[in-house]
């Protein structure tokens, strides 16, 4: 069995086990009544083998975020307390004027509910590691795979009821 496949099947298993508790509700967020919450999904920046450390072509990719989404008003951009989706990130929160907020690895799966209380009718950005890119992204409602690739670039519209919507996009290639 791969890695990725091990996550998947551990994942289901907690999903499913979630599921069978009694008075148990759906693990998909929505905004809050009356508003859409834009969700900017992307993996960090590629990333040496040795270090973690972004490389000069993650440095780059980071660089073009903020050509990608610069001119959208963006209100929040989180991201693991991890430093290459830091590095990732700061370009961006720079020309925004914004701080990066970061997430401690055990409060990441709060990460879906927290967006959709506090910043409601907002775009929010969270750049991930696969593994938690794969379950904020089916918490928040996507379908399909999530944005693991490096320069996968997923816009979440969340609705306050029904269904998210995905658009996907790349950058910096």
């Amino acid at each position: 069995m791969t890695t990725s496949s091990l996550r998947a099947f551990i994942l289901l298993l907690f999903l499913t086990s979630l599921f069978a508790l009694p008075g148990c509700f759906s693990l998909i967020v929505h905004s809050k009544e009356g508003t859409e919450t834009t969700v900017i999904m992307l993996r960090h920046a590629e990333r040496t083998q040795i270090s973690k450390m972004l490389t000069e072509k993650g440095k780059a990719r980071a660089r073009a975020l903020v050509k990608a989404v610069g001119d959208r008003k963006i209100h929040a951009i989180y991201s693991p307390d991890i430093q290459r989706n830091i590095d990732t990130v700061q370009p961006l929160a720079d020309h925004h004027g914004l701080k990066v907020i970061r997430v401690s690895r055990g409060d990441i799966t709060d990460i879906p509910k927290t967006i959709a209380q506090q910043h409601a009718g907002e775009t929010v950005v969270w750049v991930g590691n696969t593994f938690n890119l794969e379950s904020l992204y089916w918490m928040m409602g996507g379908v399909g795979d999530p944005p693991d690739n490096y320069g996968d670039l997923f816009f979440l519209t969340i609705p306050d009821k029904g269904e998210t919507l995905v658009v996907k996009s790349r950058f910096g290639d």
